[in-house]
Order: C-alpha cells, then structure tokens, then sequence
C-alpha cells in the first residue's frame, strides 16, 4: 500500500513538471518574407513600368544591431578595453567590416579593422586592447548585403507623381516621384512555450 502511495507521489511530480516544461517559452528564429512601401525619386520609363509582372532586382545592406559599444580606460595600468556586440537581425548569413577609430592620450590616432562571419539571427562579441589611455573613439559596421524585388503599384493613381524632364548629356530624362512596393526575406525571433506551438 505504502509503495503504490509513493508510486502516485511520483506520478503526480512528473506530471507537473512536464506540465511546466510545456509551459516554459522558448526562442526560435522565423523567415518571412517582410513586405515595405518606399517613396522615391528617380527616373521613370511609362513604356517599361506598364509591362505586366516587370520586377526590379534591388541589392540592399542586411539589418543588423549594434549594442554594449565601449572603451573603458584602465585605472592602474595598460590596457584598455574595446568592443561591442553585433547581432545579424537579417535572414542572410554574412561578413560583417567593423571599423574603430580611436584616439589616445598620446596623440595617436589609429583604426582597427575587423571582419566578422555571423550566422542569421546570430550574435557576436568583437574586442580588442589598447595600451593606452582613449579619448576618442568611433564604429563604423559594413554589413553584408541582400537581394529583394520591387515594383510598382500601378492600380494606385498616386504611385506616379511630381514628374519633371531633366537634361542629361544629351538627352531629356523624366524623373517622377515613385511609390514602390518591396519584398525581401526577414527574420523574427518568436517566445511561445511548447504547448502554445503544438495547440497553433
């Protein structure tokens, strides 16, 4: 009697820790595909712009973060410590060009190059020591680049507007201000427990 008593204990304690476990939300990284609307300036051909299901191939530069970017100048003795933390927000895997500038008590300045592989929806930490004391310092983040499509919404009267001719060389341009719509790939990083993701 005893032995099933604490049988059912047990029972009962798994139970409810895998009830728990069901419960406790969990990150994972979701591709989508991220539709925006842009105004832009540029020249406008009608003759092409008509052609039915005409995409235009657009390159543009990954989405990234950039957090915790430092310089903390020793107190006793050298060095001082650099750094900062990068997170790929985008769908593509790509090399990150960081650049840092920095100025030191001496007078010096310099610049240190890093070139950073980081994963989609990943994070990496860049540091780096001076042996001195920095006054001054900036970043600056090439990030990798991605392909995406636009067009334009020609169902919408508003899409062509503000056109105007302008002579280059030797020939008359016609520039308008376009409304376009652009797809690319996105990432999301989305929290549901286990029991949210089975019942959806």
């Amino acid at each position: 009697m005893q032995r099933k008593k604490y049988a059912v204990y047990g029972l009962v304690i798994i139970l409810v820790l895998f009830v728990i476990g069901l419960n406790i939300p969990f990150a994972t990284h979701e591709v989508y595909v991220a539709t925006e609307n842009i105004t832009i300036n540029e020249p406008y051909n009608e003759a092409a712009a008509n052609k039915k299901d005409t995409l235009r191939k657009v390159v543009v530069a990954a989405d990234y973060y950039a957090d915790n970017a430092h310089c903390i100048n020793y107190i006793y003795k050298p060095p001082s410590n650099c750094g900062l933390v990068i997170e790929n927000a985008d769908a593509v895997n790509g090399e990150f060009k960081v650049e840092f500038n920095i100025a030191t008590q001496k007078k010096k300045e310099f610049t240190k190059v890093f070139n950073v592989f980081i994963p989609a929806g990943k994070k990496k930490k860049i540091s780096f020591t001076v042996n001195d004391k920095i006054t001054r310092f900036t970043f600056y983040i090439t990030p990798p680049s991605k392909e995406g499509y636009e067009y334009l919404n020609l169902q919408d009267p508003r899409t062509v507007t503000n056109c105007h001719d302008v002579q280059e060389m030797d020939k008359m341009v016609r520039y308008c201000t376009l409304k376009k719509i652009r797809k690319f790939t996105k990432i999301k990083e989305t929290k549901k427990s286990l029991l949210l993701r089975l019942i959806q």
